[in-house]
């Protein structure tokens, strides 16, 4: 199961058990209804009525890990139920001028909510039926009105004071939670369409990498033939000059060509490498031999806990690199080299790359890792370094984050959730 996927069945489980409270409150409201002394209800239909209530309440409870929109058709007989059971109840309290009358809003809403339009307009018709059949059918139990005295009639204002501040508080939840699901649906559209956008600037870049890989890939073609026979000449006249001169020209074409092959997996940063299991102490290795190769010094510190990990290798090896190439620039000439941390924390692969610099403003913390935002001299850098680390850490399911240091210095963190690799087949 992908995290996303975990993520959106947690809300979905939060939202379920949010649900199923408001089902519940709903249910004990009616059958304080019902169980309330002093309706002319007989106790034959009275204990009907509980026994319904029972079965709903059951049936809620045993079903609350679905959906309560995913049996729509169910639940929607249940509250229609719920309406019948209050039509009834009210039937014996004074009908419509009952202040329970309310519980038939309360009803209609959980319908609204719940369900799609079909069964929600079945709920509404059953609400609708009941108060209908209240105010224009018979009395079955024989009470028309529960006012019909002066303290009656006290008593039914304490209790549309009652009702009302109980629908009113169930209307301010149902409509806070609305809001906030709406603000997240938002947000999310916000950063899908943000990250929209960097994979199409991506996507740009990649498109850029193999077009000048094409185009410079016939001149680099014909420079070498020509290398070539300038060396084959300089040896036939004896030209030690020359001859080294068109070796050279050789090696750097050769060295182009391979730098080419690899733009269009630079720009791609690691969607087309699959993560794989890396041994901690190995990969320090490689780090070392990178820099090393890229005329870069980092003191690299490996915590113990951390001994295999899972990440695309060779993209994770270009993101350290100009991690620390980019620390390198913020630091003095005179500064101790970057130091790079390989660490286990709280259930995450973290690696820390720290300089000793000016750092940053909240101006550029703010822009860091868009594409093409750099604070580099004109000509030591696109900015792209950073936006391919921060590809590679959404890639996968972390993030890349800066943070000042104590008391100069920056700290940009690769972190990602860490999974046990399996273990190798012998």
């Amino acid at each position: 199961m992908a995290p996303h996927d975990g993520a959106a069945r947690a809300r979905a489980s939060t939202q379920a058990s949010w649900l199923l409270g408001v089902r519940l409150a709903e249910l004990a409201a009616v059958g304080a209804l019902v169980l309330a002394p002093g309706a002319a209800m007989p106790e034959s239909l009275r204990t009907l009525f509980v026994g319904a209530l029972a079965i709903n309440a059951g049936y809620t409870l045993l079903h609350r890990r679905r959906s309560l929109a995913a049996r729509a058709f169910a639940t929607a007989a249940l509250l229609a139920l719920d309406a019948v059971v209050v039509t009834l109840a009210l039937a014996s309290r004074g009908g419509p001028t009952n202040p329970a009358s309310v519980l038939f809003l309360v009803i209609s809403s959980l319908g609204a909510l719940l369900l799609p339009l079909h069964e929600a307009a079945l709920v509404l018709g059953a609400t609708v039926g009941g108060y209908a059949l209240l105010l224009f059918g018979p009395a079955p139990f024989g009470s028309a009105s529960c006012h019909v005295d002066a303290s009656a009639y006290a008593e039914h204002l304490r209790g549309m004071f009652v009702v009302n501040a109980f629908a009113s508080a169930f209307l301010v939840a149902v409509v806070h939670r609305l809001r906030s699901a709406l603000a997240r649906v938002e947000a999310s559209l916000a950063e899908a369409e943000r990250r929209k956008r960097r994979h199409e600037k991506l996507a740009s870049l990649s498109s850029l990498a193999a077009t000048a890989a094409h185009e410079l890939g016939t001149p680099l073609g014909t420079i070498r033939v020509v290398a070539k026979e300038l060396e084959r000449t300089a040896e036939r006249l004896g030209d030690e000059g020359l001859r080294d001169d068109a070796r050279l020209v050789r090696a750097e074409v050769e060295r182009c060509r391979a730098l080419l092959g690899e733009l269009g997996q630079r720009a791609g940063s690691a969607q087309g490498e699959a993560p794989v299991s890396l041994d901690a102490t190995a990969f320090v290795a490689e780090i070392h031999a990178l820099l090393a190769e890229r005329g870069l010094g980092a003191r690299i510190d490996l915590e113990p806990a951390l001994a295999r990990f899972r990440a695309p290798r060779v993209a994770l090896l270009r993101c350290i690199a100009n991690l620390v190439k980019n620390a390198c620039d913020a630091s003095a000439p005179t500064s101790a080299p970057p130091r790079v941390g390989l660490a286990l924390e709280d259930g995450s692969v973290c690696i820390h790359v720290d300089d000793d610099g000016a750092g940053m403003s909240d101006e550029v913390l703010a822009q860091v890792g868009e594409p093409f935002f750099t604070t580099k001299a004109e000509g030591r850098g696109l900015g792209l370094g950073v936006f391919l680390a921060r590809e590679l850490a959404e890639g996968l399911d972390g993030e890349l984050v800066y943070a000042r240091r104590t008391p100069r210095g920056m700290r940009a963190t690769l972190r990602w959730p860490h999974h046990e690799p399996a273990p190798e087949s012998p």
